[in-house]
């Protein structure tokens, strides 16, 4: 006699957490260039034990605005330095992670502030959903 027992099937897309959405972050003008400014995390619901390396990130349009993700960890980065004339500026970006199997979440936006000393900037994230 053999038994079979599937207990599930790698069927399901990364998602990233609801009370996330959209991610929030901020950072000053005068940060130099490849500064942490937000590290974004998706769960695959696949798996009963998370493990390592199996979420990969990127952003969905990379060349729209400065910033970069980091592939394996999610930390998105600003990849130039940003003058007293960008204080105030309000970027918002979308990020897609995709599993192991490929397949894809569906896009978060993050939404990054720029202020001009050590205070964060106010971002209203009352912001429309990103259409499918």
């Amino acid at each position: 006699q053999l038994v079979v027992i599937v207990t599930n099937v790698d069927d399901a897309p990364p998602v990233f957490p609801a009370e996330n959405i959209p991610y929030v972050g901020s950072m000053q003008i005068m940060s130099p260039a490849y500064s942490s400014v937000i590290r974004l995390s998706a769960v695959d619901s696949d798996l009963l034990v998370p493990r390592a390396n199996n979420i990969f990130y990127t952003l969905n349009n990379p060349n729209t605005a400065p910033f970069e993700i980091m592939y394996e960890t999610g930390l998105i980065r600003n990849v130039k330095a940003f003058q007293s004339s960008d204080e105030g500026a309000v970027y918002v970006i979308e990020a897609v992670a995709t599993d192991d199997t490929g397949k894809e979440s569906e896009p978060a936006q993050v939404v990054v502030g720029l202020s001009g000393d050590s205070t964060s900037i106010l971002i209203h994230t009352n912001i429309a959903p990103i259409d499918s």
